[in-house]
């Protein structure tokens, strides 16, 4: 038998067909569900006491998760941060020092009336600096965590006897093992370890018991006593000194202070999630602590010394102690084996079943399972199923793809498959010459040869050329994915060469016996020894893989600032060209808005102001508009229904959506419904021409030259920075209406309030969802609505509603997240779609980051992360991260897989599309105008797709250097979503908008900040190796990064920001040169104009006269009184 199986026993080691190891034996299964009760110790000793193989598990795995989970700081301590190692006397024996007071009994230097038993804590506190005060000075260097003192009374007549425990770290290469061997002290007969059972030395025998001690907990310079075994346990007892009340209270508040700057670690025995559901202990126990009386006594002390027994090596307690649960029959009835898919087995779910019938607590049914079973798959992946996974995900990639090539020959897909090239004009509908069949299905078996020519089609197009099809955006959207491959392509070269074959030679994991590992984890960072001079190999590719990912985001941000400025001098005139957005226009008490800008720019931009058009608070015109178009999509439906069937009226009711109300005929209701809101469109129309406060202080402003626009937005109009504040105004198609009826002073407001929610949804989404979720079981919904009693204890109606419904409400709230991201970017005021989509995605990036990143790495939620960032001090926290980092690889692994590789290909497949436009080519469509409507081309979603390839940037950049196996998912990641989505820009997608890669300073700063998040996690991760020199190293990576950050952001962020005026004067040259005649008020009458207008009164602007031939410009003030009508006549109405 190989070491790697010896290692990995039962169900966790590959190959194992034994029956024995199915069912309530499967150590997988176990170990997730104490995990999911949080390592209860109570569970852990009563599952302990079943079999011998469940005590294996228990002694060789569950102690030590258990010891991990309640006092992470001290056991990252006591292992050099590498809670895989063995401890000295076994883990099971730590778990047992830090929950179990000894109790004391006489020895020969400290003699005590009558003997005080041990018992359970629950909770303790270790101290490195009460640890210090135990040691000799010459042996000061050595750690030592020290429990306070339990306090136990021993009558009127003595002093409080007081009993305390500690650990030494590493205590074979102690100096007071040292000391101990050098004066030869002798092992004492008697006394035995409570914890570990080996002898132990008197440390008052051997005289090394300081002063310092008894002053630290309070006692006599004589009264005390403690004791050592070989393996670092330290216990024993004083005679406490009786305190006066007022220094009582004073020592109680210092002791109970546990985050003491010393590195002080508290141990809770239990948390306060399950500390009602699992206390067994009496109502008068207490914390235990300094001057706390812990009572002994009550019904549950002999399952108390039951429990001690099974922590206690040596002792393996009858199985008859397993605990019984009320809900044993509640739990089989709950798992109903027909609803389970094929994949899952009945012995494992037969496994979940009897794990359930052993804890009380746990309440599983068979979507609990399938999640475990998910767990399983992520969590102790070895490379047989990884490949599995990969070959699982390349099949399914393979079908989508297959299906997707297929599909798209079909004419009748031909819309949904090529719609840009339809809205372009350069397709059409087939002709009906061909026949139906022809029409329908393509019978040219040539081309089905060649049905995998898209890809090439697909990567062969020039960029130029993509350019100017599908514009800038496009194009830099694409240069993402060629920035991961080339960021990528060579670390992953590099890190095989190098780093791979360090961690793979460094057998540190087959050292360790009682450890579970795969061989992934022996191509990771942590299959090399604490201390190794192997970690300079991996601090230089750190330095090498920083340094090159800067250096390809200099080159890439200098190349598509070009490719920014070149387009926008080479592209065709637009109205955002020559148009300024003006914001915060002042009142005037005899002008109106659109009086009062006219007459500003004529004044201070006399030489290059053309046009306004005043903004108007439409949003109500805007409602009435939308819903005739709903009701108009509604006459079009019975219209078509009723030309299909002549001889039958289409009827429908008149009530909401027309599911109540009397019956009436359905055209001439909508006909009557549609002539209605004509006349209250034409009624708001004439009330917001007319009514002053229907005008925002905003407008759009017009300049005959390119260049007048860029210095009237690039520079301050007034010597208030507050009023008369302009901005590039965005494309006509990009301008997000709704936003500019928004007051400038509310957008401070409404950003801090979003800032808020951001805050709280991030740290605090599982809150409203586990609410929603305790509606979504049988106990909620019966209290809400007693009356669904009869029909929710229905066998099959409780399976669903404890199965489904609290997983349907995690998935729909993660559906609508992008909408509810989106929904708060528009309250806070952003006036283009473009910039609302850019804030979004920041919103994004942040959740994914913290919740998706962090919390698959991290226990917990994000609120509890947060709470440990807080209390904890950050080189704590980077370590507790540090550690974890490996052990996840294999999740991240999987989810690239599964979301980077069947994701993407199911993209490209477009299958709710394919079947809407079926339905509404069905139902609907009457002309080819509502042909074209039904096709829904999309467009790149930057505000949820660029936080998503984010991720993958963090995920690689973080595990390049700790598992680089994880390199190539990414590269295959980014090389597949290249070709497909460059497909579907040249096919499919048709941009809202063009920003002319405005968002490139956004993609720039997040990868960046994935460098520096993953240079941080490194430094985690070297200070838990023993490395500290490497560590200080690596302190000067994120300081470079952020240096070249503010590099590239003062050299390159400006082309993105600011047009240059000597750009703008070459262009507008040109164009004199070439257009002399060029009638540019004309071009730009309607372009502005807000679209419910389009076709109403207010349509045509009035112009008005340029007066370049006058030196003055008349003021609108003089004027005013005497001649009003004329002033009006004059003036630019716009939209």
């Amino acid at each position: 038998m190989s070491a790697n199986q010896r290692l990995r026993p039962n169900s966790l080691s590959q190959g194992s067909d034994s029956s024995s190891d199915s069912g309530i034996l499967n150590e997988r299964i176990l170990v997730l569900v104490f995990e999911s009760i949080k390592w209860d110790i109570q569970t852990i000793c009563s599952a302990a006491s079943v079999n011998r193989k469940l005590r294996a598990l228990a002694e060789r795995y569950l102690w030590r998760e258990l010891c991990v989970y309640r006092a992470p700081r001290m056991v990252a301590t006591l292992t050099n941060g590498a809670p895989a190692t063995r401890m000295g006397g076994g883990w099971n024996t730590l778990a047992k020092l830090m929950f179990f007071c000894c109790g004391c009994e006489s020895s020969r230097q400290f003699r005590v009336s009558k003997s005080s038993p041990g018992h359970f804590v629950k909770a303790s506190r270790f101290s490195k600096t009460s640890g210090r005060s135990f040691l000799v000075k010459d042996c000061r260097s050595d750690l030592l965590f020290v429990s306070d003192p339990c306090e136990h009374p021993m009558g009127e007549k003595e002093d409080d006897l007081g009993i305390y425990r500690g650990v030494f770290q590493g205590f074979l290469r102690s100096k007071t093992r040292a000391c101990l061997l050098r004066r030869q002290v002798a092992l004492e007969e008697r006394v035995r370890c409570p914890y570990c059972g080996s002898r132990v030395w008197s440390m008052k025998t051997a005289r090394l018991i300081p002063k310092s001690a008894s002053r630290r907990l309070g006692s006599h310079d004589d009264g005390l006593e403690y004791f050592v075994c070989i393996n670092g346990h330290l216990h024993g007892a004083c005679w406490l000194v009786p305190l006066s009340d007022e220094d009582e209270e004073d020592d109680n508040d210092n002791e109970l202070d546990k985050n003491d700057d010393d590195g002080d670690c508290g141990v809770q025995g239990q948390d306060e999630a399950t500390q009602g559901s699992l206390n067994h202990c009496d109502d008068d126990d207490r914390t235990v602590g300094y001057g706390k009386v812990v009572s002994t006594r009550g019904r549950d002390e002999g399952l108390r010394d039951e429990w001690a027994s099974q922590i206690d090596i040596g002792c393996l307690p009858r199985a008859s102690v397993l605990p019984q649960t009320k809900h044993s029959s509640e739990l089989v009835a709950a798992v109903d084996v027909s609803l389970c898919p094929k994949n899952l087995t009945v012995e494992t779910l037969m496994a979940f079943t009897l794990s359930a019938l052993i804890f009380p607590n746990l309440h599983l049914t068979y979507i609990h399972i399938l999640r475990f079973q998910n767990r399983v798959t992520q969590e102790m992946a070895s490379l047989q199923d990884i490949g599995m996974s990969a070959a699982i995900n390349i099949l399914s990639a393979l079908s989508f793809l297959v299906a997707f090539a297929l599909l798209r020959l079909q004419p009748i897909n031909d819309r949904v498959y090529f719609p840009k090239w339809y809205l372009k004009g350069i397709r059409g509908s087939p002709t009906k010459s061909g026949g139906l069949v022809k029409n329908v299905v393509n019978l040219d078996l040539k081309t089905y040869i060649k049905f995998l020519n898209w890809m090439p089609a697909a990567l062969n197009m020039p960029e130029p050329e993509l350019t100017e099809h599908a514009g800038l955006d496009s194009t830099a959207f694409m240069r993402i994915y060629l920035l991961g491959l080339k960021i990528f392509i060579p670390i992953t070269l590099l890190a095989f060469v190098v780093l791979v074959p360090v961690n793979w030679t460094g057998n540190t994991l087959e050292r360790i016996k009682d450890l579970t590992f795969s061989n992934i984890d022996k191509l990771s960072i942590s299959n090399v020894p604490p201390g190794s001079n192997r970690f300079w190999a991996h601090l230089l590719m750190s330095y090498v893989f920083s340094y090159w990912t800067c250096y390809v985001l200099y080159y890439e941000y200098k190349t598509i600032a070009s490719l920014r400025l070149r387009y926008l001098a080479s592209e065709n005139r637009r109205p955002d060209q020559f148009t300024v957005l003006v914001k915060n226009v002042p009142p005037d008490p005899d002008e109106s808005v659109s009086e009062h800008v006219e007459h500003f720019f004529c004044v201070n931009h006399p030489d290059h102001y053309l046009m306004h058009h005043v903004v108007y608070n439409a949003n109500n015109l805007a409602k009435l508009v939308a819903k005739k178009k709903s009701l108009q999509n509604w006459l079009v439906y019975y219209q078509n229904k009723h030309e299909r069937h002549p001889t039958k009226k289409p009827t429908t009711k008149t009530g909401l959506w027309g599911l109540w109300g009397s019956r009436v005929d359905a055209v001439g209701y909508y006909t009557a419904e549609i002539s209605k809101l004509n006349q209250e469109e034409n009624a708001e129309r004439e009330r917001v021409a007319s009514d002053p406060t229907a005008t925002v202080p905003a407008a759009f402003v017009s300049f005959k030259t390119r260049w007048g626009a860029a210095v009237c937005a690039q520079t301050q109009q007034s010597s208030n920075p507050t009023i008369w504040l302009t901005e590039w105004a965005p494309q006509p198609r990009d301008v997000f209406w709704d936003n500019l009826a928004i007051p400038y002073v509310e957008l401070s407001v409404r950003r801090l309030l979003m800032a808020i929610c951001l805050f709280l949804l991030t740290f605090f989404f599982m809150i409203p969802i586990a609410f929603v979720q305790s509606l979504a079981n049988i106990e909620g919904i019966m209290k809400v609505l007693p009356f669904l009693k009869p029909l929710i204890e229905k066998k099959v109606v409780k399976s669903v509603i404890q199965g489904f419904l609290p997983g349907i409400v995690l998935k729909i709230f993660l559906i609508l997240l992008p909408t509810i991201l989106m929904t708060m970017s528009r309250i806070e005021g952003f006036t283009s779609l473009s910039s609302l989509e850019r804030r979004s995605a920041e919103k994004y990036h942040l959740f994914i980051l913290v919740n998706v990143f962090l919390g698959s790495i991290v226990t917990g939620t994000a609120f509890q992360q947060l709470e440990k960032f807080i209390n904890e001090p950050s080189t704590e926290f980077t370590k507790t991260i540090g550690v974890s980092i490996p052990m996840k690889a294999t999740f991240f692994m999987t989810y690239v897989m599964v979301d980077g590789w069947a994701g993407v290909a199911a993209e490209i497949l477009r299958l709710v599309p394919l079947v809407m436009f079926h339905l509404k080519n069905t139902f609907l469509v009457k002309t080819e105008e509502d042909r074209e409507q039904a096709m829904d081309p999309g467009c790149l979603d930057f505000a949820t797709s660029e936080p998503r390839i984010q991720l993958y940037f963090l995920i690689g950049l973080v595990y390049s250097v700790i598992t680089p196996v994880l390199l190539p998912f990414i590269v295959v990641f980014f090389a597949f979503s290249y070709m497909v989505f460059r497909h579907q820009i040249i096919n499919v997608y048709d941009q809202k908008y063009e920003s002319a890669a405005a968002f490139w300073p956004q993609v720039h700063k997040r990868v960046i900040t994935g460098l520096i998040i993953s240079q941080l996690l490194l430094m985690g991760l070297f200070s838990t190796k023993g490395v500290a020199k490497s560590t200080l190293l690596l302190i000067a990576q994120p300081i470079m990064t952020f240096w070249f950050h503010r590099l590239c952001k003062g050299r390159f962020e400006t082309a993105f920001m600011k047009l240059p005026l000597q750009e703008a004067m070459v262009k507008d040259t040109l164009e004199k040169a070439t257009e002399p005649n060029l009638n540019l008020r004309a071009y730009l009458k309607d372009a502005y104009v807000h679209p419910v207008f389009k076709g109403g009164e207010l349509e045509r602007p009035v112009a008005i006269d340029e007066e370049e031939n006058s030196p003055l410009v008349a003021t609108k003030r003089n004027s005013y009184r005497s001649s009003r009508h004329d002033s009006d006549a004059s003036s630019e109405v716009g939209v």
